[in-house]
């Protein structure tokens, strides 16, 4: 299999090479499998290739740019996320999850975490006032809409919202390092 481009194009839309990767996934698990089921005698899993991806964002928000967010967002529930996850370096699906905590609590207890293991995260001042809000009570998508408005409004389209997270480890390291 030879991939030259790219991008490739399908019915009209242009595929990136993070897409395309993930369709090939799909391929190389196939063939995977159907080795291990005996209905192929080689496992042509390593031929299938993959797309170099450039991919690799490199967006830090400063504590000006998370409060500019908040003030535009279109309700009390996603500037208490964007606060949140900006000041806890949570994942919005961790946030998402988290059940009432009190204002005066050290830490944020997350029970579901990407690799499925519980984590204690601790609660930086910024994000105290905003504990209120949790649980939050909407959907992902729901949550995701309103960030898009927010930024809109903000004039940072370029923004998303896993950049609050890379945003919360960078004023870390910063305020860590006396810069």
């Amino acid at each position: 299999i030879s991939i030259a481009k790219s991008s490739i194009s399908l019915t009209g839309n242009i595929l990136t090479p993070a897409t395309i990767n993930r369709r090939l996934a799909v391929l190389r698990a196939a063939t995977r499998w159907a080795w291990k089921q005996g209905l192929v005698s080689e496992n042509l899993s390593g031929r299938v290739p993959r797309l170099r991806e450039e991919n690799a964002r490199q967006v830090y928000l400063t504590a000006g740019n998370i409060m500019k967010l908040s003030r535009n967002s279109p309700n009390e529930l996603c500037k208490a996320a964007i606060v949140l996850a900006a000041y806890t370096g949570l994942r919005v699906s961790e946030l998402l999850a988290l059940k009432q905590t009190r204002s005066d609590a050290a830490c944020l207890n997350v029970l579901k975490s990407k690799n499925r293991k519980p984590r204690v995260v601790p609660i930086a001042g910024p994000a105290r006032p905003y504990l209120r809000a949790l649980p939050l009570g909407c959907s992902y998508r729901r949550l995701i809409g309103w960030f898009w408005v927010a930024r809109a409004r903000a004039g940072m389209k370029h923004v998303h919202f896993h950049d609050l997270r890379h945003s919360f480890a960078s004023m870390f390291l910063a305020a860590n390092n006396g810069n």
